[in-house]
């Protein structure tokens, strides 16, 4: 397809979008009877779109074929809410007229295309290319940061366990070491095995600060910090 081709395209499509008829674009570009532009989008094999009121190519409706992607202007429904930001339409007409559930729906579908928010022209503008290179490298970055931050959490879910989330507490217990039966059952006698030895922890410790948080949490909070000056 040739280049004056592709921008005569590009240009009905943007007529459509920023509110004129068929009729109306056909005159403005120079044809004499309407008919000249069904004639023209059949041989270009562009499908009329009842909904959005304007011409798709066939196959995905918004990059026309043979146009350099790095140099390509709007088409399509991007086309189309950049005319609508033109006239100035309110977002919200513009969000129910090419089907966006939001406006930060409409912001991400637009960052897709290419298209950055421009608060000077308050419209969509091309992100140039060395632009999306430095945001792309900027978001990698900051991932790797949050990684490296959280990596031994990270390893800990890829584990199946998860490291303590902050420091144990030690409590100092005052009194005479007392030797105390209890029957356990063999899952938790385990987990109490098993988290001694992973988190280099005693099972005399594990059992203190244990009945410490429980009394603490369950009712007895005056008296565990009478009895450990806490």
């Amino acid at each position: 397809m040739r280049d004056e081709t592709i921008e005569k395209i590009k240009k009905i499509q943007f007529l459509l979008a920023a509110g004129k008829t068929r009729p109306e674009v056909a005159k403005t570009i120079g044809y004499g009877h309407v008919t000249g532009l069904y004639h023209f989008a059949a041989r270009h094999k562009l499908i009329w779109n009842d909904k959005t009121k304007n011409y798709d190519a066939e196959g995905n409706g918004e990059i026309i074929d043979g146009a350099p992607k790095s140099e390509e202007l709007p088409t399509g429904r991007t086309a189309g809410i950049i005319a609508m930001f033109k006239i100035r339409a309110i977002p919200s007409e513009i969000i129910k007229r090419y089907r966006f559930d939001s406006v930060s729906q409409m912001a991400e579908y637009m960052k897709s295309k290419g298209y950055t928010w421009d608060d000077d022209i308050e419209n969509y503008v091309l992100r140039n290319a060395e632009a999306s290179q430095r945001e792309q490298k900027s978001e990698i970055t900051d991932l790797l940061a949050f990684l490296n931050d959280n990596k031994q959490r990270l390893i800990g879910l890829l584990k199946q366990t998860e490291m303590p989330s902050e420091t144990l507490p030690r409590y100092i217990i005052p009194g005479v070491a007392k030797v105390k039966s209890i029957n356990l059952s063999s899952s938790v006698d385990s987990l109490v095995q098993e988290y001694s030895r992973e988190y280099n922890i005693s099972q005399k410790e594990i059992f203190h600060i244990a009945l410490v948080e429980f009394f603490k949490k369950y009712g007895y909070i005056n008296d565990v910090r009478a009895t450990l000056k806490i």
